[in-house]
């Protein structure tokens, strides 16, 4: 297999667990502050996805190769994408 899609196939999995890690500290939030528990798998899949692709971007562009950097750069993507949706939805909300 190809080193460089080794590389970015490493970079995008610890750009997953970026997501993951934004996941669960989204439902962290939600327990602490009393509210109903509710699971949303899709926001979760995106998280990860979104995850990934920020690990792949980040390692493939040459910018990070530091593991703890991929994970923020997971962790940082989702929450960039995310907060771009929202901010979208609220505009088309009344």
């Amino acid at each position: 297999m190809d080193p460089v899609l080794v590389v970015i196939l490493g970079g995008s999995g610890l750009g997953a667990l970026g997501g993951v890690v934004r996941s669960l500290i989204g439902i962290r939030k939600k327990y602490v502050a009393d509210q109903p528990l509710v699971i949303d798998k899709i926001g979760i899949t995106f998280n990860i996805v979104f995850g990934i692709i920020g690990g792949g971007i980040a390692v493939g562009s040459g910018v990070l190769s530091d593991p703890l950097g991929l994970i923020a750069a997971g962790y940082a993507g989702a929450d960039f994408i995310e907060g771009l949706v929202n901010k979208k939805y609220k505009a088309i909300k009344p």
